[in-house]
């Protein structure tokens, strides 16, 4: 029920598009020490996953040294997630006009990464509001929609989560309502997937038969 609703809300917001063109964003009246922190947080984020891909290349993805950084990346999850709704609670939610367009962009990264599905829900209906007034792009409301979705085991509804396969080849995680895919897309300023996926020389392979 819950997901019926969270995707009503993003097919609604949508369909009263208002995005402003250009941003005029007064940083005089940021909440510096606010943004300071989730800046800070989102970089420290950015830095473990840089180190992980580097002791990839470097000692294989089931090295020592990878088991090391993915422990300490799921320890800042819940480190990070804990931190962000402490500071959500005491300052209410942060917007582009509060901590910046890059401090939102920081903020969604944080939420995506995060284990905790019922924070990124909460958080899904504070970006829809922040996609109306151009702090964030509709792309990545669909992207994080599709990876709650996702993690509960549901359908996607705008194909931005591919299906990990033991033989590592690439395939499209189950799509809702798939002969309607496109035209979702589209309305969330995505190219239709066919399209998508042809520049990265992959075919198109329907996930249900419709």
């Amino acid at each position: 029920m819950k997901q019926v609703l969270l995707f009503s809300i993003l097919l609604i917001s949508i369909s009263t598009y208002s995005q402003e063109d250009s941003l005029t964003i007064d940083s005089t009246k940021f909440n510096t020490k606010l943004r300071s922190q989730i800046l800070t947080m989102f970089e420290f984020d950015q830095q473990l996953r840089i180190e992980w891909g580097e002791l990839e290349k470097e000692f294989g993805d089931s090295s020592a040294q990878v088991d090391s950084i993915k422990t300490l990346v799921d320890q800042y999850r819940k480190i990070h997630r804990d931190k962000l709704d402490s500071l959500i609670n005491l300052n209410g939610f942060p917007t582009h006009k509060t901590i910046g367009k890059d401090g939102v962009q920081g903020l969604f990264v944080m939420v995506a990464h995060a284990k905790d599905l019922d924070f990124q829900e909460l958080c899904l209906i504070y970006f829809v509001i922040e996609a109306k007034e151009g702090g964030l792009s509709w792309q990545e409301l669909a992207i994080l929609f599709d990876k709650i979705q996702v993690e509960k085991g549901q359908p996607q509804y705008f194909s931005t989560q591919p299906l990990e396969t033991d033989d590592g080849s690439f395939k499209l995680y189950p799509i809702a309502d798939e002969k309607n895919l496109d035209q979702r897309r589209v309305a969330f300023d995505m190219l239709p997937i066919k399209e998508f996926l042809d520049q990265f020389g992959v075919k198109y392979v329907p996930t249900s038969d419709f």
